[in-house]
């Protein structure tokens, strides 16, 4: 299925059920619906065309959307009324109605807090008994974590909307299963720091009071690389973290503390604070198996060692890793000498 109008570097799929939302950066896109189902029992490659559009707004940077609740929650919808497009909140939350995915109607915008980068909206059932029940949308708004509740689509209004200390970008995050931590990352503070800044840096949150979040701990990666897409289950994260691939925490709940537990390098020529490496992952199949994808190399599925993860966590060891590399500096006619990059793990303390 090609896209709705022009091709784009930006273009985000969510399903609910058998139905796929696609939107995209390109203008004058919309949401195109696709019936995943027409794929079964295909033997080849075939064209199609999208089951349903909604062309109340136009490019998109990304969506959400809430299974439980069958709603597609559009961000960063920036063509405005000049453009035709009167009623996309200045990119901040556009709201479809796919109960019935053949008819996607829109149903309210809110943009109280301008543009929205990402979101994840739930059922709330955490601690704050005011909002249980109620349609939550968990925002982060460039240089904000912003709490929206959409309960009514006609009147959506803001819970709180919170700073940090240093905020380049705020790019996205996720919420633990209780619904009271939630981690987020910012794209831009690693990428044109100085080097000492360029480390991972995660940023933990406790919203047990929507009206007030309280930033509780930052945890920096012993690696410089950008972070970009996180999803959480039980008290592990799983970050996709560009140029050091997928990288496994572990929160402790008491401390709001991260420790990195496993990785899985999928750019492994380097680790710099720059945009190469993983993009996102998936790691909620009931396999087990986690989902990588690597802008340079494609697709990589992976299993972690959880005997190996939950030892680590039960006994706090930790290790280092020591890295060495030879470079190709020039090479005689008709010889081969390939770069090389070996590392070795050591207890620590260790000095390297």
């Amino acid at each position: 299925m090609y896209s709705a109008t022009t091709a784009s570097d930006w273009r985000d799929i969510k399903v609910i059920g058998n139905h796929a939302y696609i939107g995209s950066e390109a203008r004058n896109h919309g949401l195109q619906v696709f019936d995943l189902t027409h794929l079964l029992g295909l033997t080849s490659v075939q064209y199609f065309q999208p089951d349903a559009v909604n062309n109340d707004f136009g490019n998109s940077h990304n969506i959400a959307v809430n299974v439980d609740t069958n709603f597609v929650y559009v961000v960063g919808a920036t063509q405005g009324a000049l453009q035709g497009y009167p009623l996309t909140c200045n990119g901040g939350l556009f709201v479809v109605d796919v109960k019935d995915p053949s008819n996607p109607k829109t149903v309210g915008c809110f943009g109280g807090d301008g543009y929205v980068h990402d979101a994840q909206c739930v059922i709330y059932h955490g601690s704050d008994s005011r909002y249980t029940g109620r349609e939550i949308c968990f925002c982060f708004n460039e240089d904000t974590l912003t709490l929206v509740d959409v309960t009514d689509k006609s009147q959506m209004t803001m819970i709180s909307k919170t700073a940090y200390p240093n905020a380049a970008y705020t790019h996205q995050g996720w919420l633990t299963e209780d619904h009271d931590v939630i981690l987020l990352d910012d794209e831009l503070d690693e990428n044109g720091q100085p080097s000492a800044s360029q480390f991972t840096k995660t940023y933990v949150w406790d919203v047990r009071d929507l009206q007030f979040p309280e930033l509780k701990s930052i945890f920096q990666s012993s690696e410089r690389s950008i972070d970009h897409n996180q999803y959480i289950i039980g008290d592990y994260t799983f970050q996709a973290n560009y140029e050091s691939g997928l990288r496994i925490l572990h929160l402790n709940r008491a401390t709001y503390e991260l420790t990195s537990v496993a990785y899985f390098d999928v750019f492994p020529s380097r680790t710099t604070a720059d945009w190469y490496g993983s993009w996102s992952a998936y790691p909620f199949f009931d396999s087990g198996n986690i989902l990588i994808s690597s802008i340079d190399y494609g697709l990589f599925v992976v299993t972690p060692d959880w005997a190996a993860i939950e030892s680590l966590v039960n006994t706090g060891t930790t290790y280092a890793e020591q890295s060495r590399t030879r470079s190709l500096t020039s090479t005689a006619r008709g010889a081969y000498c390939p770069a090389l990059v070996e590392t070795k793990r050591c207890s620590v303390p260790v000095l390297c």
